[in-house]
């Protein structure tokens, strides 16, 4: 008498199987890290923004840390000797000086001690007329999240090598005459634990040297973010020249980019 028939599965069927299971879950986990790479990418850009446009705001705010015990001279705040009440001061608080050296952000106040030299015919040329200095103990540093860092666009207008480190600064200051904002932009960082002794020339030079294309300038910059993991969705954060408040601070990708620009339009 013959046994009845026993079905199952082959050892080929098994394999398959497993194979094919595990070809699934790679796929999966694959997709599940690029998706979360992607969303840290953003949520950098995202933070980068909110950073930026919180220094506009605090200048606008005349937010001021500044202490009783430091006394002012002709070469800026300084601590010891005899106290300066707030108030009494002449040096004033004009602003921030905000940096960025690939992931590095240092943000700090500005003083500036009233020289009186020029006759002052416009908000710019009153702000000549101080002397400045980052107020000493006012640095407050961080760093961009998830190994982000900043970078030059790749192609179009103001386009480097992608691996050439990019840093950047800007000099927001409130006129004392009208209580504008009016911001300035380098290609250099002073940092304020290094501090030359040429700083204050340095900054001053911010607001003198305005012409487009030099170092110093009041014009529009692009700043592109490198994930720094090899996924970017091109995104940069975009700064527009004369930028007198939080709303000119935008965040662009490059497919708005060229939409605006046209196809010769900055790419990051």
């Amino acid at each position: 008498m013959k046994s009845p028939n026993k079905s199952g599965f082959t050892i080929i069927e098994t394999m398959l199987f497993l194979g094919i299971s595990g070809l699934l879950v790679v796929s999966i986990l694959a997709g599940t890290g690029a998706s979360i790479s992607v969303q840290r990418y953003r949520d950098s850009v995202n933070t980068l923004l909110s950073t930026i446009q919180s220094q506009f705001s605090d200048v606008a705010s005349v937010k001021s840390d500044r202490s009783s015990s430091l006394r002012c001279g002709a070469s800026g705040v300084v601590s010891g000797g005899s106290t300066e009440p707030i108030g009494q001061s002449d040096c004033v608080i004009l602003g921030k000086y905000f940096t960025i050296n690939n992931s590095n952000i240092e943000s700090s106040l500005i003083v500036g001690y009233y020289t009186g030299v020029l006759s002052p015919s416009s908000d710019i040329a009153e702000l000549q007329n101080y002397k400045l200095s980052i107020l000493a103990g006012s640095t407050e540093k961080s760093t961009l999240e998830w190994g982000a860092k900043i970078a030059y666009p790749k192609t179009g207008s103001g386009s480097k090598n992608p691996t050439t480190p990019r840093l950047i600064s800007f000099l927001i200051l409130r006129s004392p005459m009208s209580g504008a904002i009016y911001s300035f932009s380098g290609n250099e960082v002073i940092a304020s634990d290094n501090i030359p002794s040429d700083s204050s020339d340095r900054l001053q030079a911010m607001i003198t040297t305005t012409a487009s294309g030099v170092n110093y300038a009041r014009t529009t910059r692009l700043v592109c973010v490198d994930s720094g993991t090899g996924i970017n969705n091109g995104m940069s954060i975009s700064i527009s020249a004369f930028a007198s408040s939080a709303s000119a601070i935008e965040m662009k990708t490059n497919e708005l980019l060229k939409s605006q620009n046209g196809t010769g339009a900055s790419q990051c």
